[in-house]
């Protein structure tokens, strides 16, 4: 059990808002971030300046005899007319981008910045990367550059496109100050009581009529919160939209009320004290130095699980302070990220008698907490309903022999089940007839590709290039299913985006649609009476249904394996929001971890599963006899050697496919991490995450930005949202617990130190939740240390599961670049990968061989 933090904070807060995906290999990092406060000096001139009057952009003005027009400050009067010129400096004072000299823009802060040269639809953060005359239309975390445009301060508009640069769209509708130096105000946050005078007591009130003034007055998570099997979050704190146009808090929450079925499996679980609590008082460890009493317990209660009163390890922190979205006093309790909760099952987090105030006065409970132990149901209809949702503590209580008088609080819930969806799409994929691939075409150098992009020279990347020595690449269409409902990109919740389920659970396909796949087959040899061996390929975000020939299609052809040759074909396609897929000429990285539409970011995940669920199944039943083949040769695939390699964006798909689909015998990531908050908090690749999260989330004073935790409300609200598509809930399976009648898979983890896109905190949660060692020679840099993992010595094969699987994680230190691209660039991990797809093969177990040269 983690030991509590005694420390006294005021907790500031933040959303997040994309998770751990990255660019692919092929494409520029986005360079440029949003400026911090304390970089940007602001003219003193900003403190004379009480009101923005005068006439804007475009009114008739004259000049006054001392010179001064009747213009609003910032626009100058010529020719009668009221103008931005373009002639303040870096870090001057301005409203309107059109006030910047050349190479600036008006920036958050107020003040003219250094800005890009981004075309429309190219990805940004801010302005600081896109050109003239256009701003960055955020989508959450990040966004695209978009034509700016014509409306001035209090002209009407829907979107902060409407308006000039420099301006945002406003809460009436209007175009308003996008700058803190003029007026811009950061949201001030929940509003909150002071210490109360009576006598103290933990924070416990049910919401009547649906809400609450105080939102967290009432413990959360909570069933109580649970109306009809899905999430009641009214009066969750939202602050509005701020300067990226509209309010992501607000579109989480409902995101989360519509689609999901019961709390995190991640939480955060918080209680409010009426009064400062006594930190010391708040005890978890019985093993505490101080030897205080324990009156904090985490516990299993749910009456189906066999596990009644199974204690949960946690970790807590208690404060006397508070943030914008909580108010002071309370505490938080989490559980370690590498043990996630069990799906579907009932949690009590309870606080016991012996919490005190500072002077020493013990807590007491709430009112409506004592009418949840009560023994008869209540009269009041929502202090009913709470009391139904609390029998399961109730009767944890009775077996134990538990008085009512011994608790002062506790919070009762019910995590979501995340292993179910899977399944149901591989269902629905497979009840459908398998697709028949169309426009078969050989890229033999004269050939035009059926995905050809019809460009040319640097700007040709979709297309047939010249032939390799060593594979055939053949290019066709598949019309994979579409588990998306909606219009796409989906940019807004009103596109839709996410999946339909009918009453029974069955998963409802939304028709299919042209998908490009590329195949390499390996032009040495001749191909095993069962077919070729396939590794299917993932793409990172950026990259395309080439991206597994140009980085694999080489490797894996041909792979010596004692005196026998291993060769493999491979297959790519295009992900979600790539290629034809997108909807819009916009670039796949907001458009595919889009916070502005939390329900379509979900959906985007499960498409490129049902994708390679669809996949497995279509590829495996294909068969072409040598007339049909555009090889001139027979085709067909060995459907007991299949394996997936994702790389990013591609990885996702990893975990939450590979445990449902038997068709996948072995697993291997790449540039991979899981645990959305902390893998987007620390990520700054290619956009600083954290930044991003505190500008989405008005963060921030004339100061500076504020820190972003991983135990924010929001946050963790947001976990739990994404809690199915996490690779977190859904990597224990792989190996370490699979599912009823599945087998265990063997596992290959690419780990690159110093990844700023899947950064280390998240690749070494992926580390411990795949429950793989760490493979190491001996040799090179020693390995990154990852708390609870065992370091091997090489080689490593029958290892895991009784000896039936093989599973490691290789690490590599790249010499140059970043750490997210070793699969790509370190000659040593690709061998190492490539070993152990051949001894797979031709040995029936791979072996994790020794880094060549060590």
């Amino acid at each position: 059990m983690m030991c509590c933090r005694r420390v006294s904070l005021v907790l500031v807060v933040a959303l997040l808002a994309a998770s751990s995906g990255c660019e692919s290999f092929f494409r520029k990092k986005i360079e440029g971030n949003l400026p911090r406060f304390d970089a940007v000096d602001v003219s003193t001139d900003v403190a004379d300046v009480d009101e923005l009057g005068g006439a804007g952009v475009g009114a008739p003005c004259s000049n006054g005899a001392a010179g001064l027009s009747d213009c609003r400050v910032g626009l100058i009067c010529a020719s009668g007319t009221c103008r931005a010129v373009g002639t303040s400096g870096e870090n001057i004072p301005c409203i309107l981008s059109d006030e910047c000299g050349d190479g600036l823009y008006c920036g958050f802060t107020g003040t003219c910045l250094p800005s890009g040269d981004g075309a429309a639809g190219d990805p940004c953060t801010s302005g600081a990367q896109c050109g003239a005359g256009s701003y960055c239309r955020l989508l959450g975390l990040s966004g695209v550059c978009a034509e700016a445009g014509s409306g001035d301060l209090g002209e009407p508009c829907t979107t902060p496109g409407d308006c000039l640069g420099g301006l945002i769209c406003g809460d009436e509708g209007t175009c308003a100050v996008g700058g803190l130096a003029f007026g811009l105000t950061a949201w001030q946050g929940v509003s909150c009581a002071g210490d109360d005078t009576g006598p103290p007591r933990v924070l416990f009130e049910i919401p009547r009529a649906g809400s609450t003034a105080d939102f967290f007055a009432l413990p959360f998570p909570n069933d109580i919160r649970m109306i009809g099997g899905r999430l009641s979050l009214e009066g969750f704190p939202t602050p509005g939209p701020g300067v990226i146009g509209f309010d992501p808090v607000a579109r989480v929450v409902a995101a989360a009320e519509q689609v999901q079925r019961g709390f995190s499996r991640e939480p955060v679980v918080y209680f409010r004290f009426s009064q400062p609590p006594d930190f010391a008082s708040v005890e978890g460890n019985p093993a505490n130095t101080a030897g205080n009493p324990v009156t904090l317990r985490y516990l299993n209660i749910d009456p189906d699980g066999g596990s009644v009163g199974a204690k949960q390890s946690f970790g807590w922190t208690t404060t006397d302070g508070g943030g914008r979205y909580i108010c002071p006093r309370f505490v938080e309790v989490r559980v370690p990220w590498e043990a996630p909760l069990l799906e579907g099952t009932t949690y009590a987090v309870v606080l016991t008698r012996g919490v005190r105030t500072v002077d020493g006065v013990e807590m007491q409970p709430d009112a409506d907490f004592t009418r949840m132990l009560a023994e008869a149901r209540p009269s009041d209809a929502d202090v009913a309903a709470a009391w139904d949702a609390y029998a399961p503590l109730r009767a944890w209580m009775a077996e134990d022999g538990i008085a009512p008088s011994e608790i002062i609080a506790a919070a009762v819930f019910t995590t979501q089940v995340t292993s179910e969806l899977p399944g149901r799409i591989r269902d629905a994929v497979r009840a459908q007839p398998a697709p028949s691939p169309e426009a078969l075409t050989l890229c033999d150098g004269a050939a035009v590709s059926p995905c050809d992009d019809g460009l040319s020279g640097e700007a040709h990347l979709r297309g047939c290039f010249a032939p390799g020595a060593e594979v055939d690449e053949i290019h066709l269409r598949l019309a994979l299913p579409k588990v998306q409902k909606g219009t796409r990109p989906y940019l807004e919740p009103s596109d839709g985006g996410g999946l339909v389920v009918d009453g029974q659970g069955a998963v409802e396909l939304q028709g299919s649609e042209p998908v490009c796949v590329a195949l390499t087959i390996p032009k040495q040899g001749t191909m095993p009476p069962a077919g070729w061996p396939l590794l299917l390929y993932g793409h990172g975000t950026g990259g395309s249904f080439r991206s597994g020939a140009a980085v694999v299609g080489d490797l894996v052809s041909a792979i010596p394996v004692g005196a026998s040759t291993v060769r493999f074909a491979t297959a790519g396609w295009d992900g979600p929001m790539h290629g034809s897929r997108r909807g819009a000429d916009l670039d796949p990285e907001p458009l595919y971890f889009n916070v502005g539409n939390p329900v379509a970011a979900r959906g985007n995940a499960w498409q490129g599963a049902a994708d390679l669920f669809a996949l497995v199944r279509t590829l495996g039943t294909l068969e072409l006899s040598a007339a049909e083949s555009p090889t001139g040769k027979a085709l067909r695939f060995d459907t007991a050697h299949f394996a997936y390699l994702g790389h990013s964006q591609g990885a996702q798909y990893g975990p939450l496919v590979v445990p449902y689909e038997p068709g996948i015998g072995l697993l291997a990531l790449s540039g991979a991490g899981a645990g959305l908050v902390r893998a987007t908090l620390a990520k700054t690749s290619p956009v600083d995450g954290a930044l991003g999260v505190a500008v989405a989330l008005q963060e921030f004073t004339n100061q500076g930005i504020r820190e972003v935790k991983e135990s924010h409300p929001a946050l963790s609200l947001l976990q739990g949202l994404f809690d199915a598509v996490d690779p977190l809930d859904h990597a224990q399976l792989v190996q370490l617990r699979p599912l009823a009648g599945a087998a265990p898979r063997h596992v290959l983890h690419i780990f690159g130190q110093g990844d700023t896109y899947a950064p280390e905190g998240a690749g070494d949660l992926l580390v411990r939740t795949l429950a793989v060692p760490v493979a190491h020679t001996g040799a090179g840099a020693p390995p990154h240390a990852i708390g609870g993992t065992e370091v091997v010595a090489t080689p490593v094969s029958a290892n895991l599961s009784k000896g039936t699987v093989t599973g490691a994680t290789l690490e590599a230190l790249p010499a140059t670049g970043d750490g997210h691209f070793v699969l790509f660039e370190d000659a040593g991990i690709r061998e190492q990968l490539r070993q152990f797809l051949g001894t797979w093969v031709s040995a029936g177990t791979p072996v994790v061989v020794a880094r060549p040269g060590s």
